[in-house]
């Protein structure tokens, strides 16, 4: 009998033995049963997950126990009795979640136990860490190198307002005081488990010092002598650089230097300062000095030129910002290069004086002159006709129009021909082509030039070829290009191929008739095409195919059927290969000794384009 005792006391329950025999005597005796009640296992924990390391308040709620044993999933136990007690799990492995199983075995004095299960969720630790130089002058390129292990975001504040979600970022520091600036850069490294762990630091900025200074004047002529006024701030060395290059190292305090210009333009300078402080922060400060150097007047020309005489003046002034010119005929420009052309309609050379005032832009002048000669000049002019024309047609009438008086004349036809007479007549060319016709008349002094160009177009091109072809496909015909006054062709063979060779070899691999057509361009795009309609004939080739039932016979009393599957056949041929032919279409043949065979057959049609079918080892 099973005893069941669902109270937390003991249970005591009598028993009655009653024994008799078979002769009705009995007797009856009296016991009782102790059941004592079983314990209850039972504990809370305040989380069940967490981040390395990971403690838990365990609260032992069990009912009726005197004696209890902890197992805490990871190596360790514990016997205590305490009501709530901490216990604390690690995870050094990573990178993902540690599951630690716990149980609690509770027993009695009498030796009853009871046990319950559950588990914490232990997640990988995570550790900030940065590398990040502790000093430095502003504006201060701080490099943040990362030395985290276990995160998956960051969040960087550096300390003067400005964050960053980079894994190792670089941030500038700015320090615009006169004193050192400290900054705790700091670091939240976050797992995907949501841990996190802070990492800070100390950056130390140091102010750059301010370069300033004002030059007493920043241009003027050589040599110029200029006074630099120091305004730094926070600096206690100064370093002068003139732009010349020389150079002046002093502590503090204002300096003089002067500027030369040894060039006919002007030149710049640019001194700097540069101003450190105790800390080795440096700060530059530039200026720029402009140097004039005194103003020359100079130019030059050609002094012996014809009328109209377009005078082309190369300025040589050095310094100068401003010109004045006198031509001497009443005419006055200005300007670097003034563009003037003289006129002589008299029959004798005329003299001009040419005057420059160049003017500095502090006022310097220089001047110059030049004396001119200007000689009167002939007039070519003729006309050619026609100005265009297509060959043979190539004459061209040419006509002198050119002003009278004793001058020369020569002619340049544009093909290496020349002629010295006043009027030619006419040219013939030989060729087609562009010419320009050049007619140069001559004085003693002075010649002028005519052009004219003449257009002599090419012939227009004639296709023309020969070739044409009959036969079995795959039918090759060569063509012969007899094309007059072409560059380049363009064949169409009629079954949609082409070629741009002069004279093509081309096959025909499919039966048809097809018209062949050549097109013949000229000089200039001109062309002309030749047909030929219906110039290939290219027939079908039979096919040849058959198969042989049975391929095993026994001679000589058993025949070979043939099935022949050609088409495009009119006639054939069978070769049996133990020296026996036939001509039928679809023989049937006796071998009379044994062995294996090789049969042929050889299709043929009305245009004789035969095709062979062979089955090797075809009979036994």
């Amino acid at each position: 009998h099973t005893y069941l005792n669902t109270t937390t006391n003991d249970l005591v329950l009598p028993v009655t033995l009653i024994g008799s025999n078979a002769f009705g005597c009995t007797d009856t005796t009296f016991g009782e049963v102790t059941v004592y009640p079983n314990p209850t296992a039972s504990f809370s924990l305040s989380g069940a997950s967490g981040c390395h390391p990971f403690t838990a308040d365990i609260t032992n709620t069990s009912v009726g126990a005197t004696e209890f044993l902890w197992s805490y999933g990871d190596g360790a136990s514990s016997d205590t009795t305490i009501a709530v007690h901490q216990h604390t799990w690690f995870n050094y492995s990573g990178p993902g979640a540690t599951n630690y199983p716990i149980s609690l075995t509770v027993g009695t004095d009498h030796g009853c136990t009871s046990t319950v299960t559950s588990q914490v969720q232990v997640f990988p630790a995570v550790t900030a860490g940065f590398v990040v130089d502790s000093a430095g002058c502003a504006p201060l390129a701080a490099s943040f190198t990362n030395t985290s292990t276990g995160g998956s975001t960051h969040a960087w504040t550096f300390g003067d307002g400005q964050f960053s979600p980079s894994t190792s970022p670089v941030h500038t520091y700015n320090n615009q005081g006169l004193a050192d600036a400290l900054f705790n850069p700091t670091l939240i490294v976050t797992s995907s488990f949501g841990c996190s762990d802070t990492a800070t630091a100390q950056v130390l900025v140091h102010p750059q010092p301010i370069a300033q200074f004002i030059p007493s004047t920043q241009v003027g002529c050589q040599p110029l002598q200029v006074s630099f006024q120091d305004l730094s701030i926070g600096a206690t060395q100064l370093n002068w650089q003139f732009g010349d290059g020389q150079f002046l190292q002093a502590g503090t305090g204002n300096t003089t230097h002067s500027y030369a210009n040894s060039t006919p333009d002007p030149v710049f300078y640019d001194p700097q300062l540069i101003a450190t402080s105790i800390h080795g922060c440096s700060d530059t400060a530039m200026s720029q000095i402009q140097v004039y150097p005194p103003v020359t007047a100079a130019f030059t020309l050609d002094t012996m030129m014809c009328s109209p005489a377009v005078v082309d003046i190369t300025n040589l002034s050095a310094g100068a910002s401003s010109y004045l010119w006198n031509m001497g005929d009443g005419t006055i420009l200005v300007g670097t290069t003034p563009a003037y052309t003289y006129i002589n309609s008299t029959g004798a050379d005329q003299v001009r004086t040419i005057t420059l005032t160049a003017t500095s832009p502090y006022g310097c002048t220089s001047v110059a002159t030049v004396n001119v000669h200007i000689h009167p000049v002939p007039m070519a002019a003729f006309q050619a006709t026609p100005f265009s024309q297509q060959f043979p047609d190539a004459a061209v009438n040419i006509a002198n129009n050119s002003s009278p008086g004793a001058w020369t004349h020569a002619w340049n036809f544009g093909d290496g021909n020349t002629a010295s007479t006043a009027s030619p007549g006419s040219h013939t060319y030989d060729s087609w082509g562009s010419y320009t016709i050049t007619l140069v008349v001559s004085g003693t002094y002075c010649t002028d030039t005519a052009t004219q160009v003449v257009v002599i177009d090419p012939p227009l091109p004639t296709a023309r070829f020969i070739g044409s072809g009959e036969g079995c496909a795959p039918l090759t015909v060569a063509f012969t290009n007899t094309s007059w006054q072409a560059q380049t062709y363009q064949w169409n063979f009629g079954d949609g191929g082409t070629s741009t060779a002069d004279n093509p070899v081309y096959t025909y691999n499919v039966a048809g008739v097809y018209t062949v057509t050549l097109t013949a361009f000229g000089i200039g795009g001109t062309s002309s095409t030749a047909t030929k309609v219906d110039s290939v004939i290219v027939h079908p080739r039979a096919n040849a195919f058959f198969v042989l039932q049975p391929d095993h016979v026994i001679v000589p009393s058993q025949p070979v059927f043939t099935y022949n599957l050609s088409s495009n056949a009119t006639s054939y041929a069978w070769d049996f290969g133990d020296g026996t032919a036939s001509t039928e279409m679809n023989p049937i043949h006796h071998y009379t000794a044994g062995g294996t065979f090789d049969v042929t057959l050889i299709a043929n049609n009305q245009w004789n384009c035969p095709d062979t079918f062979s089955v090797p080892g075809a009979v036994t």
